[in-house]
């Protein structure tokens, strides 16, 4: 296999790096409400908030969107020239559709980022907020319910997703063989199965908020990342919960930042066959 230049690769891994301490900083935020430190949950948008009062939090912020840039630059060039060979069937573009979204993504947070780095703060509606406006709007498009009803399946079709690369552990494939066996251990295995049942756990909640919100026709119903902290704190043994996903947010940071020194980054041949496609695309 070729090597992709030096420059690019570099790119992706320090956009690695940022995207890893967002889930870092985010987990360590709701992991603070579970141990009762703080009383309310943060999404990413608090969690920025939160490390802009900090000395030198601006400078900081700055830096993050930096990577974050590098991040959804990494995700266009998946997008566009297809260096991993995901393929051109419907798989291929269907992965490099969402590489696409995640491009725009992440260049979105990296604006918002500086605005608030700058002093501008964090303008528009997000988190809860946006899904509810969102959803609010779409119910009332003609076939609007049908359509919300249609996002909480394909986010609870994420959810299973988490939970099928947890049981199957096709994870450790991201990292170079070289590195395998150094990377290959106990708690590496453990952070990224902490990451995919957090992440499980999450997008599990969000798609029944969506779910109730189209049966009920109530946008109020709606709810993102932080009405998915309330949920489970509201639960009994709400605090063990709570701590149990928070840490796996963490983790799941941990294991992005192990990508840094030990992701494969390759021009890579597309494999044969459909089945081979999506084992290597999916991780399944």
């Amino acid at each position: 296999m070729q090597e992709i230049r030096p420059w690019l690769a570099g790119i992706a891994r320090v956009g690695f790096a940022a995207k890893g301490a967002i889930y870092v900083g985010v987990g360590l935020l709701a992991l603070s409400l579970a141990l009762g430190f703080t009383e309310e949950a943060k999404d990413t948008q608090g969690t920025v908030q939160r490390v802009a009062e900090e000395p030198f939090g601006r400078v900081v912020l700055i830096g993050m969107a930096l990577g974050l840039v590098c991040y959804g630059v990494w995700n266009l060039v998946q997008c566009v020239w297809d260096p991993e060979r995901v393929g051109t069937d419907w798989v291929g573009k269907a992965m490099r559709f969402f590489f696409g979204v995640s491009a725009g993504l992440h260049g979105f947070l990296a604006y918002k980022f500086v605005a608030v780095g700058i002093g501008q703060g964090w303008s528009g509606e997000t988190g809860d907020a946006a899904v509810k406006s969102w959803t609010e709007r779409v119910l009332h498009w003609p076939g609007g319910r049908a359509l919300v009803l249609a996002v909480a399946v394909t986010v609870a079709i994420v959810a299973i997703s988490q939970i099928v690369r947890l049981i199957r552990g096709k994870f450790m494939d991201v990292f170079s063989e070289s590195e395998l066996k150094r990377t290959e251990n106990l708690w590496v295995k453990t952070s990224a199965r902490l990451g995919f049942a957090a992440q499980a756990v999450v997008a599990g909640l969000i798609a029944w908020f969506l779910w109730r919100a189209g049966l009920t026709r109530e946008s109020d119903e709606a709810g993102g990342f932080t009405k998915a902290l309330e949920t489970l704190l509201q639960q009994s043994h709400g605090r063990w919960l709570l701590g149990f996903t928070a840490s796996g947010v963490v983790a799941r940071g941990l294991f992005i930042w192990l990508m840094v020194p030990y992701r494969e980054i390759r021009l890579k041949k597309s494999p044969p066959g459909l089945s081979a496609r999506w084992r290597r695309n999916f991780g399944y």
